[in-house]
């Protein structure tokens, strides 16, 4: 549990080394008392460095995250940090609930995303009652996504009753 007592934790993290099934996930959340209340900066919030990606999980994991703020942040060329990226080719699971994703401003060649599935893995999504805001993208990149480089192929998708505000485009699709 994470518990917004020290104001942002400014670091990254990533899930790998566990043993996970569809029926033993990894658990992310913030006990009710310590979330957010719909607004940004209210609960806790995982604000990694500048160009870094929050949360990276390995592949081949089952993880729901629940009640969690993140922002992510560009300052520099080519800067494409994502809030959630799931990379490798592997079968997972992930749920989102009540969780706030933020981007920001960005600079030349760079872009912010919310969630990146990656390609080329069998992977079931559920994204529900979530905010989404400021995915952004400079003119010259296509990456300012709420979730970015979705294979409709291999991704079992569920997204309702999310909110998105202030962000270039909902998915992009590459299968």
């Amino acid at each position: 549990e994470c518990y917004n007592d020290d104001g942002n934790l400014v670091d990254s993290l990533t899930i790998n080394g566990w043993t996970t099934s569809s029926t033993n996930k990894i658990i992310i959340r913030t006990p009710t008392a310590e979330r957010h209340t719909g607004t940004p900066n209210t609960g806790f919030r995982l604000a990694p460095a500048i160009n870094s990606t929050a949360i990276t999980v390995s592949a081949g994991y089952h993880v729901r995250l629940e009640g969690l703020e993140i922002k992510v942040a560009v300052n520099a060329f080519g800067g494409n940090p994502n809030c959630v990226l799931m990379p490798g080719a592997a079968t997972y699971t992930l749920e989102v609930v009540r969780c706030i994703f933020q981007g920001g401003s960005v600079v030349y060649n760079s872009s912010t995303s919310g969630i990146y599935p990656g390609v080329n893995s069998n992977r079931t999504m559920r994204i529900y009652d979530n905010l989404f805001l400021d995915m952004a993208r400079s003119l010259q990149v296509e990456n300012g996504r709420v979730i970015n480089q979705v294979n409709y192929n291999t991704l079992d998708l569920e997204f309702y009753n999310n909110t998105v505000t202030d962000c270039d485009k909902l998915c992009a699709s590459s299968g």
